[in-house]
């Protein structure tokens, strides 16, 4: 990594005010809604957890937002 002021001229990289991802170089913007919505329900079902009080066990996943 260069110091602040010392970049090599060739590089295309700009400070950009907007915050801008120039052709996804640090991420990439996708809908997981799908892979989350399945993930949380197959980390979620057949929770359980069990105290003086009683017991809790998530048996159904019936909505995700």
């Amino acid at each position: 990594m260069a110091k602040w002021g010392e970049g090599d001229p060739r590089w295309i990289v700009e400070e950009r005010a907007d915050a801008t991802n120039v052709n996804n170089w640090h991420w990439t913007e996708r809908d997981a809604t799908n892979w989350s919505s399945e993930k949380l329900k197959e980390l979620l079902m057949g929770l359980w957890v069990e105290g003086e009080e009683g017991k809790c066990e998530i048996t159904e996943v019936s909505k995700v937002e």
